[in-house]
């Protein structure tokens, strides 16, 4: 599992250096709040097409680890490719590149960790809970930002962002070499098309109910993702320097560690329910104070919800599509789901987004907090009450306190 978590924390290495720097690097580069969620708006746009796809190669002819391996080369010469784009069409057509090749990243990492604890089960190998695989991306996302705070304090353009993201993935691709090679897509798969499995078991009342109250938190989130680097350093909203975004996103990711490690705890005490339902509360209150109460400590403070917000978003369903999955089409089922919730989503989210921010940013946020609110009845519905990770059949019980 080491290379696993290593591939984890690589992946989210990619994106902490990235994302809280897009939206300024983009904005020096001369574009307009509309333009920048044009260009953010790719990332769901490729989500929208390529982790079905990846999902359905993983399930039937290729390896996982063969597809990573492709994901990470042609993301880190599209981010290449970027660095020397000055005009809009070409930061469009360069970034959705990138976006096109790493949009399947999550869904393969995650088909492939569950395929590896099954195989380890089936073996009589205890595995860690997913929750303590996946808090290695959460410790990759803290890192590159605490030093492209450094980097950037020191007088480096925020192009520095997009070079320590392409050089991470270039790790990330020497990193694939050492992956488990089983999994899903391993000869012994009887179904010829495990999307059409895939999609009917999307059909159940409950599992789908959930993934529509998914995508409006993840149209929501895009819009937050999206313009929190712009609410952060607008002169007009709270106007700190660019040089503290990465850290003050850090702050953040600092809390999600506790919550990731306590994701079991969580869900033994609360139930999974009970948690959900508990997060999209925390994120309707992080949404709303920042569009109701624009003031630098509430801009930072709101940080503490970022652990429970991930939980939500990341955390939570990889593990309930796990539970729906066979071992035919996991990786079709998360590919599916990353494309129809996450990458719609997205696209919605973020190109809603860059309009209402051409108008009020704060409004942006408020607005946002609305939509996270509609989901919660959704949710509560259709999250189960239990207090088991089912997903983590084979992991040892003291991996999950």
């Amino acid at each position: 599992m080491r290379a696993i978590r290593t591939q984890y924390l690589l992946a989210f290495a990619v994106m902490g250096s990235l994302l809280p720097y897009l939206p300024l690097f983009l904005q020096q580069r001369g574009l307009s709040d509309g333009q920048i969620g044009q260009v953010i708006a790719m990332t769901g746009l490729a989500m929208a097409l390529t982790p079905a796809l990846a999902g359905l190669l993983a399930d039937t002819r290729f390896s996982s680890r063969a597809l990573l391996g492709c994901v990470y080369g042609l993301a880190g010469l599209s981010l290449g490719a970027m660095l020397g784009a000055h005009a809009f069409l070409t930061l469009l057509l360069t970034f959705s590149g990138f976006a096109i090749a790493f949009a399947p990243v999550h869904a393969l990492h995650d088909g492939l960790t569950f395929s590896e604890v099954e195989r380890r089960a089936m073996n009589g190998l205890a595995s860690p809970p997913y929750h303590r695989v996946r808090v290695f991306g959460t410790v990759g996302f803290i890192l590159p930002s605490l030093l492209l705070y450094l980097v950037i304090e020191a007088g480096a353009p925020v192009d520095a962002a997009l070079l320590t993201a392409a050089a991470l993935c270039l790790l990330g691709l020497l990193n694939t070499r050492l992956l488990p090679r089983p999994d899903d897509g391993s000869p012994g798969t009887t179904d010829r098309l495990p999307t059409s499995t895939a999609l009917r078991a999307f059909a159940r009342p409950r599992l789908l109910a959930y993934c529509l109250g998914m995508f409006l938190l993840m149209s929501s989130s895009s819009a937050y993702y999206a313009f929190y680097p712009r609410y952060l350093t607008d002169e007009a909203v709270v106007g700190i320097d660019s040089q503290w975004v990465g850290l003050i996103s850090s702050i953040g990711v600092s809390v999600e560690i506790f919550f990731m490690l306590g994701f079991g705890r969580l869900v033994r005490t609360l139930t999974l329910r009970g948690l959900i339902v508990l997060g999209v509360l925390g994120m309707v209150a992080r949404l709303l104070l920042l569009g109701l109460w624009v003031h630098p400590a509430v801009a930072v403070g709101t940080q503490v919800f970022h652990g429970i917000h991930v939980m939500v978003i990341h955390v939570a369903p990889p593990v309930l599509i796990n539970r729906a999955a066979g071992p035919g089409y996991r990786s079709s089922m998360l590919g599916i789901y990353a494309m129809g919730v996450n990458g719609i989503g997205r696209v919605i989210g973020s190109i809603l987004a860059g309009e209402v921010a051409d108008v009020s940013l704060t409004g942006l946020f408020t607005a946002a907090g609305c939509v996270t609110a509609l989901a919660l009845p959704l949710l509560a519905w259709s999250v189960p009450g239990d207090r088991r990770l089912e997903a983590d059949a084979g992991s040892t019980e003291q991996a999950e306190s």
